[in-house]
């Protein structure tokens, strides 16, 4: 937050954490106006497996972490955040098939999310094309982005390569 000036949470309702833990991508989203802590996992919960038993103490521990980081800038919540409720969002689309693609999910996730009763962010039961495009897509973003310290880089290779190929 301080990295993009933001001084206040006004006007700001879901904060979103990208979570990477034993080799698998899914997000934390802190819904402000909601006052719950909301799971965003392609992956579902395995029949009779507890919330505790995947995700451990993390999302309390986010909400701790995240309120003594509040309380350091001086921002006073009506409610402690540790006081939300940790809830995980169905989604239509989750699936335990693909264990390479959970950060494509993670940041379509983040993208898309509204925490809104309905929410559609184009993903569907069977993804394996909109995956493609996905993966397309972020990996262009992420090599064009302004954040990318070594676009220039990049750049001066992929061009190389497109004369050395033509």
């Amino acid at each position: 937050m301080e990295q993009h000036n933001i001084s206040s949470l006004k006007g700001y309702s879901l904060i979103f954490f990208p979570i990477y833990e034993q080799s698998h991508c899914y997000v934390m989203c802190i819904n402000i106006n909601n006052k719950t802590l909301d799971i965003l996992d392609n992956k579902i919960l395995e029949e009779g497996m507890r919330r505790e038993n995947k995700y451990y103490d993390y999302p309390e521990k986010l909400l701790g972490a995240f309120s003594v980081y509040m309380d350091s800038l001086g921002h006073k919540l009506k409610r402690p955040l540790t006081e939300y409720n940790v809830r995980i969002i169905e989604m239509p689309w989750r699936n335990n098939k693909s264990n390479t693609d959970c950060g494509i999910y993670t940041m379509k996730h983040m993208e898309t999310y509204h925490a809104k009763k309905r929410w559609g962010c184009g993903l569907e039961t069977d993804n394996d094309d909109i995956l493609k495009q996905l993966r397309l897509k972020y990996s262009g973003e992420i090599i064009s982005g302004k954040q990318n310290q070594k676009k220039a880089d990049v750049n001066v290779k992929s061009s190389r390569w497109a004369h050395a190929t033509n």
